[in-house]
């Protein structure tokens, strides 16, 4: 198969109060809206499913002939990573396009548009990005023959599994396309997480000149140095790849990547045994940065709390693993990631 569809279905709706999925949005339930959309842009769709129960449930709110695929069980964690780590390893496919099933507006125009893009751009995936710095993780297109070999060395944090960014984090090239130049519907990409996202749906311009952004190989080079140290058991070491990988999205202003680089930085970090207080400093200034922000077409230029750290995790040295050739801190100044 050439390209392969799939509809995040695993959710728990807990914001929403009932099942969203099955709730109707203009007379048809929201699942079955997303699905209808998927069908005229792929060759296949399936649906993602926690288990067979839930297929069981939601099966009439969509169209025969939808394909269940229920997360692997040995994951030992749920949620939509589990559900595109399953498919990514399961699928006999050239492509997957993954959508969550939340989506009530979203259009074959918008899905389309985000797999040319990435295609002409030579890229192994691509999401739509948000004026804020935000991609939309659970939009994805993805090429999977990359993922070969890589799913089982993305290790749960803490149980809680594989975020779907992760898969943004550690593609090789990945393009993040501006909305508003995939399509001019600002709703085009919105997911529904409470009753009155549908009463009051985004409205707003989206700017269809914004630049896409290819983002850096290096950062992909990095996170996967810091997964492989963390799998060595070398907390330290990894914690200074997450953290090389957080300014290298920093320099873009990819500020959600950069977030959860630094989560993974201060984890390792805290499993060393040492002192991550000024990560999490940092790590907060952004927080704080990011919810305050408002749909813009400006990138997020200024930072909150722009000194870097004071002590920074060691970072691995030797021919064998060297970082990027050259990061820039967050004053500005260029330094060698060895230290």
């Amino acid at each position: 198969m050439g390209l392969t569809g799939v509809v995040l279905a695993g959710g728990d709706s807990r914001r929403f109060g009932s099942d969203k999925l099955e709730f109707p949005v203009d007379g048809r339930p929201m699942l079955g809206r997303v699905v209808e959309v998927m069908r005229t842009v792929a060759e296949t769709v399936v649906v993602s499913v926690r288990d067979g129960a839930t297929a069981q449930r939601l099966a009439p709110t969509v169209p025969a002939g939808v394909t269940w695929l229920e997360d692997r069980p040995d994951l030992g964690w749920a949620g939509p990573g589990a559900g595109m780590v399953t498919a990514l390893g399961q699928l006999s496919t050239e492509e997957i396009l993954f959508v969550p099933g939340d989506m009530p507006w979203l259009t074959a125009e918008g899905l389309r548009a985000l797999r040319r893009e990435g295609k002409t751009a030579g890229a192994t995936a691509a999401a739509p990005l948000w004026p804020d710095g935000r991609p939309e993780p659970l939009v994805q297109w993805q090429r999977v023959a990359p993922w070969r070999g890589k799913l089982g060395t993305l290790p749960p944090r803490g149980g809680r599994g594989v975020r779907p960014t992760d898969l943004l984090r550690g593609g090789s090239a990945v393009l993040l396309a501006p909305v508003g130049s995939l399509s001019l519907d600002p709703r085009c990409f919105v997911n529904v997480n409470a009753v009155d996202d549908l009463q009051e749906p985004p409205d707003g311009r989206l700017d269809p000149g914004a630049r896409a952004l290819l983002r850096s190989e290096e950062a992909g080079a990095a996170f996967w140095a810091a997964v492989a140290f963390a799998d060595a058991g070398m907390m330290r070491e990894a914690a200074g790849w997450f953290l090389a990988e957080a300014d290298l999205h920093h320099q873009v202003g990819l500020a959600h990547l950069e977030i959860h680089a630094l989560e993974d930085a201060i984890a390792r970090t805290q499993d060393a045994g040492r002192d991550a207080v000024d990560l999490g400093r940092r790590l907060a200034a952004l927080r704080q940065e990011m919810d305050g922000a408002t749909e813009s077409t400006e990138k997020l230029d200024d930072r909150a709390g722009a000194s870097a750290p004071a002590s920074e995790p060691g970072r691995p040295g030797g021919p064998s693993t060297q970082p990027p050739r050259e990061r820039t801190a967050r004053t500005g100044g260029s330094a060698a990631p060895g230290r």
